[in-house]
């Protein structure tokens, strides 16, 4: 990576295991080590850089909501755990961030659950030394299929 000009920001790909285990995500979603030739490897390379790239840039111009602030929003999303498999659970009530967002705006809930996504990443899976798969349930009882469509936009454009 820093062959290829490549620089990653220390707070997200930090020294030694953890920054490892980051670069290890990307190299797993993007399927480096599933590549069953050179020029798989190569291309699949290729993405992973652009994507850490566009990622750091995202990341250092998005507005999270601080940690402490996130315990305002419980009643849409909460951690759970760690279960026996050392799994840490992020819990949306999707009814609830659906009339969150009538009152609050789309973008603002969000948010919210982006911002607990991260803090899950950086903080809840290294202080509880937990497994590093975070596992997601999103509670839809009683949501109306029209309502979820009508906000299915909201929800994919939240990382731009």
């Amino acid at each position: 990576l820093a062959q290829s000009g490549v620089d990653l920001p220390e707070a997200l790909f930090g020294e030694g295991l953890e920054g490892d285990e980051e670069l290890m995500r990307f190299a797993l979603c993007y399927n480096i080590l599933q590549a069953r030739s050179l020029k798989d490897a190569l291309v699949a390379m290729e993405r992973t850089m652009s994507n850490i790239r566009e990622f750091a840039a995202w990341h250092a111009k998005y507005h999270f909501i601080p940690p402490g602030d996130l315990a305002a929003w419980q009643r849409i999303a909460w951690w759970e755990g760690p279960d026996a498999e050392g799994h840490l659970w992020l819990m949306i009530d999707f009814r609830a961030a659906v009339s969150a967002s009538r009152t609050h705006g789309p973008e603002l809930v969000a948010r919210v659950l982006v911002s607990n996504m991260e803090y899950g990443v950086r903080q809840l899976i290294p202080e509880c030394r937990c497994n590093s798969t975070l596992r997601v349930v999103v509670d839809t009882s009683g949501v109306h299929i029209g309502t979820t469509l009508r906000n299915r936009g909201v929800f994919q454009r939240v990382g731009h």
